[in-house]
């Protein structure tokens, strides 16, 4: 089991996460790690749903040092490269969706067409990303290390 404590820490601008090694090339390492959402550590979180947690794969583009499957790393991802993730995935679509919806009830379309087109504005939009997803791919690179090097990376970060 991967030590709790390393889980999501945030040190220089990294955001940490724990995983497990599950396939080796010699250009990707594929690393499964688990997502967990804001309220995973809730305590109501089986009264209301929401608490989400879901088994991920990274992939870690041309890693530095060797690995084998079932080793215990940590990947390490820029935190700026998480926040631009977000406005992405999430803030854009809001505002298309918020603007359409406006822009046609303004004008007097009725709700049924406006519903429609304010989501179907998206499709285009997720369209692209997944055009682009080659060049995001460029962008957006995370890194690893072994648990046990992290282990010692936190131990002298918390030191000095």
């Amino acid at each position: 089991m991967v030590d709790k404590s390393i889980a999501k820490k945030m040190t220089n601008g990294e955001i940490w996460q724990p995983g497990i090694v599950v396939a080796v090339s010699s250009e990707k390492v594929s690393v499964r790690i688990i997502a967990r959402s804001a309220c995973g550590s809730c305590t109501a979180k089986s009264l209301c749903g929401a608490g989400d947690i879901a088994e991920k794969i990274i992939e870690v583009k041309k890693p530095t040092g060797s690995y084998s499957v079932g080793e215990q790393v940590v990947v390490s991802m820029s935190s700026g490269l998480g926040a631009r993730a977000t406005i992405f995935g999430y803030l854009f679509p809001f505002i298309l969706l918020i603007v359409s919806l406006i822009t046609l009830d303004a004008i007097g379309v009725s709700e049924l067409i406006t519903g429609l087109v304010s989501i179907g504005v998206l499709v285009p939009y997720f369209l692209m990303l997944w055009f682009l997803r080659k060049r995001f791919e460029k962008r957006f690179v995370f890194g690893i290390q072994s648990l046990n090097d992290q282990s010692e990376r936190l131990l002298s970060c918390e030191k000095g």
